[in-house]
């Protein structure tokens, strides 16, 4: 919240519940103005799925994120709705509120830091592609330059029926035998 203060996320929040897409939603009213009001409080600690379940989504001290996901599927919601929010009639609102995938914690950004963001997404997506081109590129190079493996499982190829066959040798490429036979 350093470049945006609390007076202007309190008006993008009464922006956001006047939508019809959370005015409609009680559900996920209350979950974005209760992480929205602890945020702007200093409570980030407390924004945690067991808190979430229990205060916004009512389900009681007994409640289990492991057994029950309404938290984290209400998160996946209320994610989609602002994209769509933002994307459309909220696209020129000077504050955005986001929730990064991953945790409940909600993101105040204001227009013209949200418009320098795709600058960094791009360099940290090349970033990455270059990473991955430069190792497959290693991972290539080394399956090709392998030398092939020493020994394979041995097989018998040649059966006296009277005398011996001794000094078995293979050729480096393996391809070849070679025995000396008094046969």
């Amino acid at each position: 919240m350093a470049d945006v203060g609390s007076e202007s996320v309190r008006a993008e929040l009464e922006r956001l519940l006047a939508n019809e897409k959370f005015a409609h939603s009680q559900s996920l009213s209350r979950f974005l103005r209760f992480t929205v009001e602890q945020a702007i409080q200093g409570h980030c600690d407390r924004l945690k799925e067991y808190v979430l379940g229990v205060e916004v989504f009512e389900r009681g001290d007994a409640f289990d994120p492991r057994v029950d996901p309404i938290v984290r599927v209400q998160a996946g919601n209320l994610r989609h709705r602002l994209q769509e929010y933002y994307r459309g009639e909220g696209r020129d609102d000077p504050v955005l509120i986001e929730f990064p995938v991953g945790g409940y914690v909600p993101v105040f950004r204001s227009r013209e830091a949200a418009a320098r963001k795709p600058a960094r997404a791009w360099r940290r997506a090349a970033l990455w592609g270059g990473l991955a081109v430069a190792a497959a590129a290693t991972a290539w190079w080394l399956l090709r330059t392998r030398p092939p493996e020493p020994w394979a499982p041995l097989t018998q190829l040649t059966f006296a029926a009277s005398g011996s066959a001794a000094f078995p040798a293979i050729s480096r490429d393996g391809r070849l035998l070679a025995y000396a036979s008094d046969d």
